[in-house]
């Protein structure tokens, strides 16, 4: 009976087509099956591999940011303590002559440590936080040198208060904008070393 069915619509080449159509959908389902699951198998390696990538420069991001931010509170603290060094200072003010020797000696000694931490950080730290540490450094080298001029003319006449204060007033006004220049240096350099921003 199957067979006159089967013959009745168009013989056994309708059959074979019907089956193979059969077979070919079952293997084409198997053949997108396995694509598919080597498709998944790469893609999940890949992803692994992104994942490990990832995890390290992350761990070697916030080791590298650790690192820097411990050096950038000495440097800051160094930086920033110039102002408030002189002020304690004119605290002290007996004479001219003992009150430029104490200010020069405290800053000939502060200077040179903030030169020597600045420069010896220089291979591990931003460049432009180092540049404006170096700025500072050099301001106030510039103010040792007018109050020793003043100290020179101190010995030989008459120098008044006024005088010595309008100087170290007006490096610290100057230098507090040096600082806030180390500040913004800082503050750029970490937000750039942060894995994950706003």
């Amino acid at each position: 009976m199957l067979q006159e069915v089967v013959f009745q619509f168009g013989g056994f080449s309708v059959f074979l087509v019907g089956l193979s159509a059969w077979l070919g959908k079952i293997w084409a389902t198997r053949i997108q099956q396995n694509e598919a699951t080597k498709l998944k198998e790469d893609l999940e390696s890949k992803l692994n591999h992104l994942k490990a990538s990832l995890e390290s420069k992350t761990h070697i991001s916030k080791l590298q940011y650790e690192y820097e931010f411990e050096r950038y509170i000495k440097l800051w603290t160094l930086a920033n303590s110039f102002p408030n060094d002189i002020d304690r200072s004119k605290e002290h003010y007996c004479e001219p002559v003992s009150f430029l020797d104490n200010t020069l000696d405290m800053l000939e000694k502060r200077h040179r440590e903030f030169v020597d931490y600045s420069n010896g950080q220089y291979p591990f730290i931003y460049e432009d936080v180092f540049n404006s540490c170096i700025i500072c450094c050099r301001s106030i080298n510039e103010l040792r040198h007018k109050l020793n001029d003043l100290h020179a003319k101190a010995k030989s006449s008459k120098i008044e208060k006024a005088d010595i204060y309008r100087e170290l007033d007006l490096f610290c006004i100057n230098y507090v904008q040096l600082g806030q220049q180390v500040a913004v240096s800082i503050k750029k350099r970490n937000s750039s070393l942060l894995v994950v921003g706003d």
